[in-house]
């Protein structure tokens, strides 16, 4: 008898399908903290049901041996998008699977985050500081007290009436026209193509201030703060501190001190001034101590106002369009001439003088000024 022997075998798969994480490739490597970062990812094989995909990233030395763990996903293909907070030279990121847990490859290179650029043009630094820098066509230097890093790129915006609108320079060199309060934009870009901006204020102050009509006139000892402060000859005036504080125009012959800006003509004493300081004649400045080679006060408000320019100690002498306008405290006597010297005009007046040129014919001519033992030789142009 013949004996069939049927064997059943047990169907078992051949292979059992292995699971797989890819990260997708990360084409920039330069970041600034605060940018966001894409990691793509796709994975092969089959994953239990209360699986989760993480990305994590690495310290800033490259290491996942204290790594950071971050983000949830179920989806067996997707992205994560994620804000750098920290800088670094060598951060890598990887995905990872929690069940069963396995861990991609890292992105294959370093990813490199720099600090932004925190620019610093002038102390205090914060935005709407402002500070005083110079006077009327002073060459005054700028630059980034927060110059920490390599690879920046400057973009300085003045406008107004500053020589050069903007600069690329690191240290520019400016001047303005005009005095007043200058707006200045300072553009930091660090070699990552990420940029910071500071705006701020500086003062440029004037070499001829005007005196306002309504300031404080000042003969005796006072001790105050008001908006304008006018101390003649004899006069001693102490500010006191308030804010906004005084502005304070002291003739030759006064003594000042206290907290404000003080125009300090030659001839004037100041102690303890706690603020700024603007002289007549040269010298080296410091912080908040400003020189002018011929400081003088332009009295035109003053004169206006009723105020007896006799008051003014120095002779004025200011050139409008066509026009010669002196004060002094003296009889003033004016010569105008012809560039070869012959006289056209001449008058005589006491404490205030005005000299309408438009008659003559249109040129060139030299206006002479006597008052006392002073005299004043101005160029002037009349056009029609």
């Amino acid at each position: 008898m013949k004996i069939i022997r049927i064997v059943l075998f047990l169907m078992l798969p051949l292979s059992v399908s292995a699971q797989t994480i890819t990260v997708g490739p990360i084409a920039k490597a330069l970041y600034c903290v605060g940018d966001s970062l894409t990691v793509a990812y796709q994975t092969t094989g089959s994953f239990n049901a209360d699986n989760q995909f993480k990305y994590q990233v690495s310290d800033a030395n490259g290491s996942f041996a204290n790594f950071t763990s971050f983000g949830s996903e179920t989806a067996l293909t997707g992205s994560f998008t994620f804000a750098l907070h920290s800088a670094g030279a060598h951060y890598r990121v990887r995905v990872i699977a929690t069940d069963p847990y396995i861990a991609s490859a890292d992105n294959g290179r370093d990813l490199q985050v720099f600090d932004l650029p925190t620019p610093a043009a002038i102390w205090p630094p914060a935005s709407g500081a402002t500070a005083y820098v110079g006077t009327v066509d002073d060459t005054i230097t700028l630059g980034d007290w927060n110059d920490h890093q390599s690879g920046l790129t400057y973009n300085w915006n003045f406008g107004q009436d500053a020589n050069i609108s903007t600069s690329s320079d690191a240290t520019p060199r400016i001047r303005y026209s005009s005095p007043g309060i200058k707006p200045v934009t300072l553009t930091v870009t660090n070699e990552a193509g990420c940029a910071s901006s500071v705006s701020f204020f500086i003062g440029i102050l004037s070499c001829n201030p005007q005196i306002p009509a309504d300031a404080r006139v000042v003969t005796g000892t006072e001790t105050g703060s008001y908006p304008a402060v006018w101390v003649k000859a004899g006069g001693n005036f102490t500010a006191a501190f308030h804010i906004p504080a005084s502005t304070v125009f002291a003739e030759p012959g006064s003594s000042v001190s206290g907290f404000g800006t003080f125009y300090i003509k030659q001839g004037a004493s100041y102690s303890g001034a706690d603020g700024i300081l603007v002289f007549a004649g040269e010298g080296a400045s410091r912080d908040s101590v400003f020189y002018c080679n011929d400081l003088q006060f332009d009295y035109s408000q003053v004169s206006h106002a009723g105020v007896s320019s006799s008051d003014a100690s120095t002779l004025q002498v200011v050139m409008l369009p066509n026009r010669v306008s002196c004060y002094s405290s003296k009889n003033i006597s004016a010569t105008v001439c012809s560039l070869v010297g012959d006289e056209v005009t001449s008058s005589l007046g006491q404490e205030n003088l005005d000299i309408d040129l438009t008659s003559l014919p249109a040129g060139v001519y030299f206006a002479v000024v006597e008052s006392g033992d002073e005299r004043v030789v101005k160029r002037i142009a009349v056009v029609h």
